[in-house]
């Protein structure tokens, strides 16, 4: 049973909408469940505005006045996600990565992709698709951690990210970092 609203206006004209980030591969189902369980504990109303397969999230919206409770229970579930890798770079090896063929609207774009690539100290395998402007102004990540025991993000879905990450600004603002560390990244 849900304990979300049945409609958007029932919770009132005025909405705040968030972001609850859900861990790569976790499954949409588990995650929708853990999410309503959440807000029902802190008697907190919301509704479930979108669930996006690429973005691997939920947006909601709650009523303004629950805008700090809802924030709260966002910053716990974040903190179950990997933290942003912070190594310097040099112990894996990173590779320049064009996005998937774009129309000719698109083709001149701004961004600068690359794959990066490092085998961590307990065994997992870490990968990202960092990203920048050609200003060096504006710096974004998407990160895996992956198991020991096998798996790879390939070059295919890789550049099929990046394309999404050139068309799709709600999609790049949202993996758009301030970390000063992803700039050592590039040469």
């Amino acid at each position: 049973m849900s304990h979300a609203s049945a409609h958007l206006d029932d919770l009132g004209a005025n909405r705040f909408r968030l972001w609850l980030r859900s861990p790569w591969g976790a499954p949409d189902v588990e995650f929708a469940y853990k999410v309503d369980q959440a807000f029902a504990q802190a008697h907190v109303p919301y509704f479930p505005i979108a669930a996006h397969a690429w973005h691997t999230g939920l947006e909601v919206a709650v009523p303004e006045p629950f805008a700090a409770q809802a924030s709260a229970i966002q910053h716990r579930f974040e903190e179950d996600l990997p933290r942003p890798h912070t190594s310097s770079p040099g112990r894996g090896f990173r590779r320049d990565l064009l996005p998937q063929r774009l129309s000719k609207s698109h083709a001149d774009h701004p961004w600068v992709f690359c794959h990066y690539q490092e085998k961590l100290p307990d065994g997992r395998q870490y990968q990202a698709l960092l990203f920048r402007d050609q200003k060096r102004t504006t710096f974004g990540r998407r990160e895996w951690v992956l198991p020991a025991t096998g798996g790879r993000i390939g070059e295919p879905a890789m550049r099929k990210l990046a394309w999404r990450i050139v068309m799709d600004p709600e999609l790049r603002n949202e993996l758009l970092s301030d970390d000063p560390s992803l700039h050592d990244f590039w040469p």
